[in-house]
């Protein structure tokens, strides 16, 4: 899934919020602890939703919210990124560091532990359990759980500007950048750009599709990797523009490909549709997408809102004012039950059994 880092700060405003001080945090009824929410995810038994904002971490577990700070050990309240281990560790990327939650307690590694810098915007994991984490400038790091290891341009990165990093179910740690993409097999980096076979350069989204190959977002159009050869798709196979910045895929392995202008549909090289704003899409820019268990497709929008999507029923729009929070989407994401969470700078929404609920500082659910 698509990481797209976005930096928008906001004054929140919080009036009479019930707490009760306990001696690890705060836990607020029903309140985020900010509106401009940047990313989700979920702890391993699916008990709670993890949810990244500009303030600081606010986790659900489906009746309360419990938020945490720098008060409670985080390197940094401005949080890009969150992962939930093999081993149910949760891990965030902050603006000054990364963080591990395990049993209740918040373990902060910054630059004086082995990080080569302050912002990491990404984090994953490989198939062994090491956690690897990208940062803006100095390259990607790996944690074995005693060591940080660094890698740069000097060791072969591509590129020390990190967008993305993604680890592959054959233990292969991919590196998305301002300049190529970066294979990493434990103890070499492959390189690709446009010189040799990646579509572009700006690699926008990385995911691993159903039958093993890797599918890459890219401002030259989605390149897909079998570990052989590359195939890019671009405007001369139908795509609407070559600037691709995200990608799903259902369960007929069919690819959804949002671009800057529209959401192609794509099953193979003579099966294939392209849908816009006249065929119901909140906006032409098509910045994340998800398949949801019933086959919809979500395609979400930086400015006009999400649209939901399926072959068998009209597009439907979903806007600020009437069901969601923002029309800003950042994120969207699927739990283990089916939900639908979406996070904007103005709030949180869920979607499940046909029912929309927002969750907001002030006032919880609406």
């Amino acid at each position: 899934m698509n990481k797209t880092v976005l930096f928008l700060v906001f004054w929140i405003t919080i009036p009479f919020l019930m707490f009760a001080q306990t001696s690890q945090h705060f836990q607020y009824e029903q309140a985020l602890i900010s509106n401009n929410t940047r990313c989700i995810s979920q702890n391993i038994d699916g008990s709670e939703i993890w949810v990244g904002t500009t303030e600081g971490v606010s986790v659900y577990n489906g009746t309360n919210w419990t938020n945490y700070t720098t008060n409670d050990n985080l390197p940094h309240n401005l949080i890009y990124d969150i992962h939930c281990a093999s081993n149910g560790d949760m891990w965030v990327a902050t603006g000054s560091g990364i963080a591990k939650f395990d049993n209740g307690n918040w373990t902060a590694y910054t630059m004086g532990d082995g990080l080569p810098a302050s912002a990491i915007w990404s984090i994953t994991e490989d198939t062994d359990g090491n956690i690897w984490g990208g940062t803006s400038n100095s390259g990607i790091f790996k944690y074995n759980g005693n060591t940080f290891y660094t890698y740069s341009t000097q060791n072969g990165l591509i590129d020390n500007s990190v967008k993305s990093i993604y680890g592959d179910k054959y233990g292969y740690i991919w590196v998305g950048t301002g300049a190529g993409l970066s294979r990493y097999d434990g103890n070499t980096f492959k390189n690709y750009n446009n010189t040799n076979g990646l579509g572009g350069n700006l690699v926008n989204d990385i995911l691993q599709l159903s039958n093993g190959s890797i599918a890459v977002a890219t401002n030259g159009g989605l390149s897909i990797f079998n570990f052989a050869s590359w195939q890019t798709l671009n405007t001369s196979d139908g795509l609407p523009n070559n600037n691709v910045l995200s990608i799903a895929e259902n369960d007929a392995n069919v690819l959804y490909i949002g671009c800057a202008n529209g959401l192609f549909e794509y099953e193979n090289s003579t099966t294939y549709s392209l849908y816009n704003i006249d065929d119901g899409l909140a906006e032409t820019i098509v910045s994340s997408v998800l398949v949801d268990k019933t086959g919809s497709v979500w395609a979400g929008a930086p400015f006009s809102g999400i649209s939901r999507y399926h072959k068998n029923n009209k597009t439907v729009i979903f806007q600020e004012n009437t069901t969601i929070a923002s029309n800003n989407i950042k994120h969207i994401y699927k739990d283990n039950n089916a939900a639908i969470w979406i996070s904007t700078d103005n709030g949180l929404n869920s979607y499940e059994n046909n029912q929309w609920r927002t969750y907001k500082t002030a006032y919880g659910i609406a």
